[in-house]
């Protein structure tokens, strides 16, 4: 029986973007970006959604809804592959507990810890 290949998941930060590199038991290799704008969205997202916990989905339509003030001229904004590479980068990072196949984090600290993993990561290549 030919021994299975294991799946790699490596993340790097290139030009202001998280980038989730995999490459799959089989198949072809593939990246996914996640820009600091769309990272920093989602991360508040993510607090807001802590009581109840979040998915790939509700996280990215948490930023497409999220109101904004008068004065704020932003366009928060994020798509579900977004969405995918910030929160695979915070279970990597054991940023996230996992219950039922839902999300939540610790909305204390949260958005400090999620941007000084990105910062780090980015300082050391």
């Amino acid at each position: 029986m030919p021994a299975t290949t294991p799946r790699v998941e490596t993340f790097e930060v290139i030009d202001d973007h998280l980038v989730r590199k995999v490459v799959p038991r089989r198949g072809e290799a593939y990246e996914h970006r996640c820009p600091l704008d769309a990272y920093r969205e989602l991360a508040w997202a993510a607090i807001d959604l802590a009581a109840d916990g979040f998915t790939v989905e509700t996280l990215a339509d948490q930023v497409r809804n999220r109101p904004r003030e008068e004065r704020d001229d932003r366009e928060p904004w994020a798509s579900y592959t977004n969405a995918a590479v910030a929160i695979a980068f915070w279970k990597e990072r054991g940023l996230l507990d996992i219950r039922r196949r839902r999300n939540y984090v610790d909305d204390g600290y949260f958005f400090e810890d999620a941007m000084i993993e990105f910062h780090a990561l980015a300082e050391t290549g």
